[in-house]
């Protein structure tokens, strides 16, 4: 038969000269954190927890890992094993000069941050949507590779302006053969 796959927390505690073992069934647990990730991994948007870290003065200083999808380490291009526990700023210094901030105002107030910038630091050169959120002393971080879109924007921008100058042009040429 398949048998019965269960998880199990115990505990075992000194009492003199005797051991005391407790155990506690987490199976429910376990299989809603199973569910959790891969919700989580299938997701589109790269989602990680970031860990506000303070000096001595409570200042937030950098952020660390706690957390990250698959969609996260595709668009960091690192796996998730190398992101969990390591410093924003050790991974990613450009960091510093583009979301830092931004970061720690939602980690201070509690207001929810979306906005749209591009980062061109260490190996990436990309557009990204930003939502940040925050939890606990940190913030969930979703974001999304929008560069394919500002491209198109952009070339969108530029059509436009070649079409009224092309519109202009004309209209120079009319008013000036009458």
């Amino acid at each position: 038969g398949e048998g019965i796959n269960l998880w199990f927390h115990y505990r075992v505690t000194r009492l003199e000269d005797q051991l005391l073992v407790t155990s506690e069934d987490i199976t429910e647990r376990k299989k809603s954190e199973e569910i959790i990730q891969q919700m989580l991994n299938g997701s589109i948007s790269a989602i990680t927890i970031l860990e506000a870290i303070r000096d001595k003065q409570g200042t937030i200083v950098d952020f660390v890992f706690k957390g990250a999808n698959k969609a996260a380490e595709k668009v960091n291009s690192i796996p998730a094993e190398k992101m969990v526990g390591s410093r924003i700023l050790d991974l990613f210094p450009g960091v510093r000069n583009v979301f830092l901030e931004t970061y720690i105002q939602v980690v201070e107030t509690g207001v929810p941050l979306r906005v749209q910038r591009k980062y061109a630091h260490e190996h990436i050169n990309q557009w990204f949507n930003v939502a940040a959120v925050k939890m606990e002393d940190g913030i969930i971080l979703t974001c999304n590779d929008i560069t394919e879109q500002k491209d198109e924007e952009k070339e969108l921008i530029q059509l436009k302006e070649e079409l009224a100058q092309r519109a202009r042009d004309r209209y120079r040429k009319i008013i000036n053969s009458m």
